[in-house]
């Protein structure tokens, strides 16, 4: 299989490089603590939305992407 993959030509079209932010540990919540709490206090945020979830791969299947985008930017 790896020989094969060797001499096949790869993709026909090469998309441009994106970040998809996956999986918040709370060991990546606590490294950023001290400024939430400072933007929580100066009142630049208000609220946390907790989505648990994950989307499908397959077109159709975005609940999750598409209840966050619906949040209000502020509030």
């Amino acid at each position: 299989m790896i020989e094969a993959a060797l001499v096949a030509p790869g993709f026909a079209v090469t998309e441009p490089e994106k970040t998809v932010t996956v999986g918040f540990g709370r060991n990546a919540v606590l490294g950023v603590a001290p400024e939430v709490i400072a933007a929580v206090k100066s009142g630049q945020i208000r609220r946390f939305f907790l989505i648990g979830g994950c989307d499908g791969a397959k077109p159709g299947r975005d609940y999750y992407t598409k209840l966050a985008e619906s949040l209000p930017r502020t509030a």
